[in-house]
């Protein structure tokens, strides 16, 4: 529950670039590609390959119960139950996944825009 947080780089970034969950590192970030619609910060500072770096998160981040699973990376929606779920189309979002959940009932973390 906080505005920065740390990941791991498989790619050199330059500091104050926008970054995104990373589709290839578990748990890691990769720069936010145009046309992009997952970035979820900036890095504060330069990072080397393979090494890791702070990002400045556009919004605070919660935890969440997932209703299934998900990847990191992956745009949530708020279920019936209270929980999250992937989005499907022309609904809310409740944020975005920052690591990924491998099975139901599984507790992530999610950086919620603030509305």
């Amino acid at each position: 529950d906080n505005t920065f947080r740390t990941f791991s780089s498989s790619s050199a970034i330059s500091a104050y670039r926008f970054v995104q969950p990373s589709t290839v590192t578990a748990g890691g970030i990769d720069v936010a590609v145009t046309g992009a619609t997952k970035a979820v910060g900036s890095t504060i500072e330069d990072v080397a390959a393979g090494g890791y770096v702070t990002v400045k998160l556009f919004h605070p981040t919660f935890f969440a119960t997932v209703s299934g699973t998900c990847a990191a990376g992956d745009v949530l929606k708020f279920d019936n139950a209270g929980q999250v779920t992937t989005l499907a189309a022309n609904l809310v979002t409740a944020g975005i996944a920052l690591e990924a959940a491998t099975a139901t009932s599984a507790v992530i973390e999610v950086a919620v825009p603030m509305f």
